[in-house]
C-alpha cells in the first residue's frame, strides 16, 4: 500500500503526546500539588489522576471512532445541529487556544527568568510565534517528524534528571507518608488532570493518523508513562528539598537539572536541559496551535483560510502576552 504523506503514524502521535504531557506542566506540577497537599502522598494523587486520564481517553476513543474520517469540529454540527455544533466547536477551539497560552506563557516565564531576564517579553514571544507560524504553515508532517527526531533525546534527559539525583534523596523528608485531607486530594486530582488534557488533540489528529486502531494503545502507554514520571518527579522534589522548601522553589525541575553531574565531559546537565526545554516548548506550541487553527478551519470551512489562521495566531499571541508571571 502507498503511504499517504499527508498523514502521520501512530508512533509520531505517541511522541507528540509524551512531549505535551511532560512539557510545561513538569515545571508547574511540584508547586501546583505541593502547595495544596504539602506531603509526599501527592505522588499517589498523581497516579490516581493517571487512572482518571485513562477513562478520559476511553471517552475520546468512543467519540473519535464514530467519525473516523472527520475532525471533531467537522461533525459537531451534524450531531448537535448547526447552531449547537458551532457553539460547541467554538468552545473546543477556545479550549485548545487556552492550552496553548498556558504552555507558551510558562515557557516564556522560565525563559525570561533563566536566560533572557533583560529581554522584553513581547519580543521573545513574537520571535517564538514567527517560528511556530512557519512550521504550522509547513503542515502536521513537519511537526511530527521534528518531534520524533528530538523525543528520544528529550525523554533520556528527563530520565537523567531523576536518576542523577537519586543519591541526594532522603527518606526522612517524605515521612510521614500521607496526612493530607481527602478534600484536598480530590481538588488536587482536578488540578493534576490538566497534565493529561492535551490527549484531547486526538479528536483533531485522529482522521490524520495512518494506524487508527494502534494509536489508542500507544496513547494509553503515553498516559501511564507520563503519570509515573510525574509522580516520581514530585516524590524526588520532596525527598531532596523537603515538603516545605520544595514548594518554595520556582522551578524545581530546573533545580534538579542544575544538581546533576555527568563526569568531566558534561559537568552540568542544566544547559542541555534548558536547551531541550526550549525545543519542547516550541513543539508543544506548534502542535497545539496547529490543532487550534485546523479545528477553527473545519468549523468555518467557507471562510478565508489565511484570515482564520491570522485570527487564531493573534488571539494566542495576545493571550500569552496578557498572562502575568
Amino acid at each position: 500500500a502507498v503511504r499517504d504523506s499527508r498523514k502521520i503514524s501512530a508512533w509520531q502521535v505517541f511522541f507528540l503526546l509524551m512531549l505535551l504531557m511532560n512539557g510545561a506542566y513538569s515545571l508547574l506540577l511540584p508547586q501546583m500539588v505541593g502547595q495544596r497537599l504539602n506531603h509526599a502522598d501527592g505522588s499517589l494523587v498523581i497516579l490516581a489522576t493517571t487512572v482518571v486520564a485513562l477513562v478520559l481517553l476511553w471517552l475520546i476513543k468512543g467519540i473519535a471512532q464514530s467519525f473516523p474520517a472527520k475532525g471533531l469540529t467537522t461533525y459537531l454540527p451534524e450531531v448537535l445541529g448547526k447552531a449547537g455544533g458551532k457553539i460547541a466547536g467554538g468552545l473546543f477551539c477556545a479550549f485548545l487556544a487556552f492550552l496553548t497560552v498556558v504552555f507558551m506563557a510558562s515557557f516564556h516565564e522560565m525563559l525570561g527568568a533563566e536566560l533572557l531576564p533583560t529581554t522584553p517579553r513581547w519580543l521573545t514571544m513574537t520571535a517564538t510565534f514567527v517560528l511556530i507560524g512557519w512550521i504550522v504553515g509547513n503542515g502536521l508532517e513537519d511537526i511530527a517528524r521534528f518531534s520524533t527526531l528530538l523525543a528520544p533525546l528529550i525523554i533520556l534527559t528527563l530520565v537523567l534528571v531523576l536518576l542523577g539525583n537519586v543519591q541526594d534523596m532522603h527518606l526522612v523528608n517524605v515521612l510521614p507518608f500521607g496526612g493530607s485531607e481527602w478534600t484536598d486530594r480530590f481538588i488536587t486530582i482536578q488540578l493534576v488532570l490538566q497534565i493529561f488534557l492535551p490527549i484531547c488533540i486526538l479528536l483533531v489528529l485522529y482522521p490524520r493518523v495512518l494506524e487508527q486502531e494502534k494509536v489508542w494503545h500507544l496513547a494509553a502507554i503515553s498516559i501511564v508513562a507520563s503519570g509515573i514520571y510525574q509522580a516520581l518527579m514530585f516524590f524526588a522534589v520532596i525527598a531532596i528539598f523537603g515538603a516545605t522548601e520544595g514548594i518554595r522553589i520556582i522551578w524545581p525541575l530546573v533545580e534538579l537539572a542544575r544538581m546533576v553531574r555527568i563526569g568531566p565531559f558534561l559537568e552540568r546537565l542544566e544547559a542541555l536541559f534548558i536547551a531541550i526545554w526550549m525545543s519542547i516548548a516550541f513543539l508543544n506550541g506548534s502542535i497545539l496551535t496547529y490543532c487550534t487553527v485546523q479545528s477553527w478551519r473545519d468549523l468555518w470551512p467557507k471562510q478565508p483560510r489565511r484570515r482564520n489562521t491570522a485570527l487564531i495566531f493573534l488571539t494566542i499571541w495576545l493571550g500569552t502576552l496578557a498572562v502575568n508571571d
